[in-house]
């Protein structure tokens, strides 16, 4: 059982004896089991529904959005520049479950994916291009830091544990 203390902000973890075994947590969870979070671009309307996604996810994306060196730049070990906006795009198109056209009243259209040839055919030709041709700047931005939030990255996903 926690309590929470406001004055100082920090959690305080209370022993309880439940007969829960922290043993059984680890055979019976599922570390892989994606996050997910449904958000609006209220700009357009749409509702992305946004998973979380793996730390070799992550890096893939780094490196996919390295800016190419001259041979020198190589040879000094010169570290490569990324360009952030390729970066968001691409955690995105890995992050992106589906989007649903938001019609009021709490109905929503047929979701698509990044991956609809329809879509990719009028938009395309790969899910990033659907990404730039539809997000601003500062939409992927924020997107990509709910990515980042529910693959562990938020300030507040660790607290101390007391005795």
């Amino acid at each position: 059982m926690a309590s929470y203390d406001e004055e100082v902000g920090v959690e305080e973890v209370v022993e309880s004896t439940s007969g829960a075994s922290t043993l059984d947590f680890f055979l019976g969870a599922d570390p892989e089991q994606a996050l997910t979070k449904d958000v609006m671009v209220k700009r357009l309307g749409l509702v992305f529904t946004l998973r979380s996604i793996s730390d070799e996810a992550i890096q893939t994306c780094m490196k996919r959005s390295e800016k190419r060196q001259t041979k020198a730049e190589k040879q000094r070990g010169v570290a490569p520049e990324r360009d952030m906006g390729r970066m968001e795009s691409l955690v995105l198109v890995e992050a992106v479950q589906s989007m649903k056209k938001d019609l009021g009243d709490g109905n929503y259209a047929e979701p698509v994916t990044l991956q609809d040839e329809a879509l990719l055919s009028k938009w395309g030709p790969r899910p990033e291009d659907v990404i730039n041709t539809w997000l601003l700047p500062g939409e992927k931005s924020q997107l990509t830091e709910v990515v980042t939030d529910l693959a562990g990255y938020e300030t507040d996903a660790i607290v101390e544990a007391g005795n």
